[in-house]
């Protein structure tokens, strides 16, 4: 499969393809009268052709607004300042090496994919810090980096819906799961912990999963892949820390609890400034990426004041400067993703395909564990087509979640099963936004990488992922453990 993937031509020229692809299907599907009706709000839905003449001009007109309005972009640029001030600096470097010596390496190679498991709570951000810092701290412990950028990758996005605490997926699914529900019992609610004692439960699985596989598959796979001669990854030696390097990392640390500080000091009191005028943390939220630019920044600064290796403001810059120019490739390779993307989006072929799936799923004449094995594998095949939770749930919960309950299955499992089959697949289909991240800090490691290998690497995780988290939920449902607070476990699945 991996020769066969690298016939493919570039990644920007494959998303090109594809999106010429998509203009083409779109006259098709118009052709053709394929269509849906959306099961919320009885709407017709029909394929849109981008080719006709008033879609056509479009397709220039709005290039450029694609192109800057395409999320990832603005995400991972800003992350980069930060990000690249506290690797330059040494800070990433120091603090691996000092947890080195303090843990066992194994030990630490499972905290590592154990925080990314967790990376949810960063929002997107994680998709961009955890990777490349997998790939230092796998570096460190000895093993190939491209293993420890892998293992972050499938971590913060395959184990995305996974979380020991309560992340904004949680209520913005259930906000979703609950009126679907109420078309059958008109009183029933869905909290935002709905899925919390399954999803806690999950991070140590997927966590031990993901860290069997990197060491057992993907490790002896990549030893023969060669390392770029000077690149950070390309040195795998615990060091001993200098005198410089621990006062850095004491002033940081410093430096990082109180920049915590100010941030509780901002969110907690309900009228802290990160809270509107309702007293809710949504601001809080929407500011995560802007804090942990700043964190990172904060901290790579202190560290490289304290440890000599920032001397003057020049430096700073620098540093950043010198992490933003690896991103060319990636905004490159963005422009083509976001034509892409709009014209899939555009097009409606995704509503439509999603619809009517959902709807031969429903009258397939499954029941039972089969219906729920049905449903789990058409969560994942659908995320291909969408790459949004929330979207896709907003069409899956309003057919899914009343069929299940006339079942007898809570509107909490039909939930958990969806959130398992759409995080699987994340990280291996090109509608994935973050998708061309991974390539790009591939290429950083090495010139040897292809598209093909690095896919080649990725998909054994989906796969054992989805049959060990799949049996999990399976056996949580047979026990009859309640998935979430106050959730029924009077289930009636029927083998």
């Amino acid at each position: 499969m991996e020769k066969g993937v690298d016939k493919l031509p570039d990644p920007f020229f494959l998303f090109l393809l594809l999106a010429i692809l998509v203009l083409v299907l779109s006259y098709i599907g118009d052709s053709l009268t394929w269509s849906a009706v959306h099961p919320g709000t009885n709407e017709s839905i029909q394929v849109i052709n981008l080719i006709e003449k008033h879609n056509f001009y479009h397709i220039f007109s709005e290039s450029v607004s694609n192109f800057i309005n395409f999320p990832p972009l603005g995400i991972v640029l800003v992350m980069v300042i930060g990000i690249g001030v506290a690797d330059k600096s040494g800070f990433f470097k120091s603090l691996i090496n000092a947890t080195a010596q303090m843990v066992n390496p194994r030990l630490i190679a499972v905290l590592f994919i154990f925080i990314s498991v967790n990376g949810s709570v960063m929002a997107d951000s994680g998709v961009v810090l955890l990777p490349p810092l997998g790939a230092l701290v796998f570096s460190g412990l000895g093993y190939h980096p491209i293993t420890g950028l892998a293992a972050g990758f499938v971590g913060v996005c395959g184990g995305f819906s996974a979380n020991i605490g309560i992340t904004a997926l949680d209520p913005l699914l259930a906000s979703l799961t609950e009126p679907a529900a109420r078309m059958i019992i008109s009183d029933y609610n869905v909290f935002p912990t709905a899925n919390y004692y399954f999803m806690a439960a999950s991070v140590f699985v997927i966590t031990l999963v993901i860290y069997l596989v990197s060491v057992k598959i993907i490790e002896p796979r990549v030893k023969t892949i060669k390392i770029k001669p000077f690149s950070v990854y390309n040195n795998n030696e615990t060091k001993q820390l200098t005198h410089h390097e621990k006062r850095g990392l004491m002033y940081a640390f410093s430096a990082i609890v109180i920049f915590f500080i100010l941030i509780l000091i901002a969110v907690l009191p309900e009228q802290g400034l990160l809270r509107n005028e309702n007293g809710d943390i949504m601001p809080f939220f929407k500011s995560i990426i802007f804090l942990l630019m700043a964190g990172f920044f904060m901290s790579g600064t202190v560290y490289g004041i304290a440890a000599g290796t920032i001397t003057n403001s020049k430096d700073i810059i620098s540093m950043s400067t010198n992490a933003m120019n690896t991103m060319g490739s990636y905004i490159v390779l963005a422009f083509a993703i976001a034509q892409f993307t709009a014209y899939f989006s555009k097009s409606n072929l995704g509503l439509v395909t999603a619809i009517n799936g959902a709807e031969f799923l429903k009258n397939a004449g499954l029941t039972g564990v089969l219906l729920v094995i049905g449903f789990l594998i058409f969560s994942m095949i659908i995320n291909i087509f969408i790459a949004s939770a929330s979207a896709k749930w907003a069409i899956l919960s309003v057919v899914f979640v009343p069929m299940f309950l006339l079942l007898g299955i809570p509107p909490e499992i039909t939930q958990a099963v969806y959130r398992v089959g759409d995080s699987v697949t994340n990280f291996i289909t090109p509608m994935f936004p973050y998708f061309p991240i991974i390539i790009v800090f591939a290429k950083e490691i090495s010139e040897d990488i292809s598209f093909g290998k690095l896919v080649s690497l990725l998909i054994p995780y989906s796969l054992i992922l989805s049959l060990v988290w799949g049996i999990f939920l399976i056996l949580w449902i047979y026990l009859g453990i309640p998935v979430g607070p106050g959730v029924p476990t009077d289930m009636m699945i029927i083998p």
